[in-house]
């Protein structure tokens, strides 16, 4: 599932324009009444983290990741830096 992931990533950024932006929707943990929506996924706390680490495998630059107004996901951005 990792090199899944890994390449997936990867392919994200060969298509991706330069100076093209990327923007991935993860779930987190979160609290209420949405939190049972991260019960069939294995390792909750580390899942963004990891695809933080894809993204910055992959080549993309000013990396960020944080939360939505929605305590159940978080975002990751990136962009793709002009090839010099």
């Amino acid at each position: 599932a990792g090199d899944d992931r890994q390449g997936a990533v990867q392919e994200m950024y060969r298509v991706l324009k330069p100076e093209g932006r990327l923007l991935i929707a993860e779930f987190t943990q979160g609290h209420g009444p949405h939190a049972r929506l991260r019960l069939h996924r294995s390792t909750p706390d580390d899942l963004l983290s990891q695809a933080q680490e894809l993204v910055t495998t992959a080549g993309f630059a000013g990396v960020t990741s944080g939360p939505t107004n929605l305590g159940w996901l978080s975002t990751i951005t990136a962009r793709k830096e002009i090839a010099s």
